[in-house]
């Protein structure tokens, strides 16, 4: 741990519990790629040999201290991602160890580990300025996740905003289906009640009169697109617990890019279109019982395909998980494929 660097992060996702990273040096047009890292979830983790765990790296750490950040993305969408991923491990081998002075990748990669709070792991102060200068203040993102603070704030920040999201609204025969099989699980396992529907926007905090405006300027032009499951699945948190897969088909990931353009929205992860159908914070036990409690309530759910002809704005308010905030403000009709 004698040498440490600054690296950027470019993250695709290949399914639920593994992600997959270009790693560069810097986020400019002359940044450099020096290496890959490879991301899994703990139950992922948890099930390797302990040979094999000792080259892996826990993420808790430098997301809780605020090392490692999201600077460009709002904080009611940063702080639930970066939650997450507080759960996931990391196996980085660098190839081009450009902090030496190689002009080259030369020679064999070396496996790069994670900041950690004592002794040699402790990271450079040094480096955190650099990083803060440029982007953000790290004392800042710590506090935010336990601190509340007063400040004094100008006219221009006490404009009223609050979260919202689009989602995609499926037709109403396949609305009724599906609310019916949500309903079936909510009764056995809890969770609050919310509308059949497909997130296109994730949460981002405006104010009424941007989001209904970014709104109508996404919905003008985009056509109406089909949507297909490719099975029931669970995921990692709270509003990820238990939901349709859907096929990520260009026309529905071009929907979502056409929308998340226009709503300035961007998020660490891919893409992943799903129709969620309970919320909840559950054990991986709960979620498979779930999970299998869903094919046997709606046996063909997985082959389900439907058209995609509304959109919708909702206030979504993540930090209400019993939903009784949450509100749609406007909805649009799609132009006919």
């Amino acid at each position: 741990m004698s040498r440490q660097i600054e690296t950027q992060h470019s993250i695709t996702r290949l399914n639920q519990d593994f992600l997959q990273c270009a790693v560069y040096d810097s986020d400019d047009c002359k940044a450099r790629l020096i290496g890959v890292e490879h991301i899994i979830f703990d139950r992922l983790f948890e099930t390797l040999p302990q040979e094999q765990q000792k080259l892996w790296h826990s993420h808790a750490y430098e997301i809780k201290s605020g090392l490692w950040v999201n600077p460009r993305i709002p904080e009611m969408t940063r702080k639930p991602e970066l939650d997450n991923l507080t759960k996931t491990y990391g196996k980085f081998w660098c190839t081009w160890q450009v902090d030496r002075g190689d002009r080259l990748p030369v020679g064999a990669p070396a496996l790069m580990m994670s900041p950690q709070g004592v002794k040699l792991g402790k990271i450079d102060p040094e480096l955190v300025r650099k990083r803060d200068d440029k982007y953000i203040s790290t004392e800042a993102l710590q506090g935010s996740t336990s601190t509340s603070f007063a400040v004094m704030a100008t006219p221009e920040a006490v404009v009223k905003k609050d979260v919202y999201s689009v989602w995609a609204l499926p037709p109403e025969d396949v609305r009724v289906r599906v609310k019916k099989l949500m309903e079936g699980l909510r009764s056995e396992f809890g969770g609050p009640q919310f509308e059949p529907h497909v997130t296109v926007v994730g949460a981002i905090s405006l104010t009424a009169d941007d989001a209904l405006a970014k709104f109508r300027s996404a919905c003008d032009g985009l056509k109406a697109y089909t949507a297909t499951v490719e099975r029931v699945a669970t995921g990692t948190f709270f509003y990820q617990c238990v939901f349709l897969l859907l096929h990520p088909t260009r026309e529905v990931v071009e929907a979502s890019a056409h929308c998340t353009g226009h709503f300035g929205y961007k998020s660490s992860t891919p893409y992943m279109p799903h129709l969620s159908l309970l919320y909840a914070d559950l054990t991986e036990e709960e979620k498979k019982k779930v999970q299998e409690k869903a094919n046997i309530l709606d046996e063909s759910i997985g082959s389900l395909s439907f058209q995609i002809s509304r959109l919708a704005l909702y206030k979504t308010d993540t930090e209400d998980k019993t939903l009784k905030s949450w509100e749609k403000v406007a909805e649009c009709n799609l132009c006919p494929n």
